[in-house]
């Protein structure tokens, strides 16, 4: 199964945790192999670090500018 997301590409979180927080868009830094069949990324933002989240907790988020580096 091949990735959804790429590189660079901003996107949500699905979580409530994250939602709650105010951390809700996050860049996609780093692609990981399928965990139980689901690919997986290391997403960063300003304000929550990195994360290491599965594809079916993301979506896309091509609406929103590119989190502060």
């Amino acid at each position: 199964m091949g990735h959804k997301f790429h590189l660079g590409q901003l996107v949500r979180r699905r979580d409530l945790a994250a939602a709650r927080n105010g951390n809700r868009i996050f860049e996609v830094i780093g692609l990981l192999p399928a965990d139980a069949g689901a690919p997986g990324y290391r997403i960063r933002s300003t304000e929550a670090g990195t994360h290491e989240v599965r594809e079916d907790g993301l979506t896309a988020a091509s609406c929103c500018p590119a989190p502060a580096t």
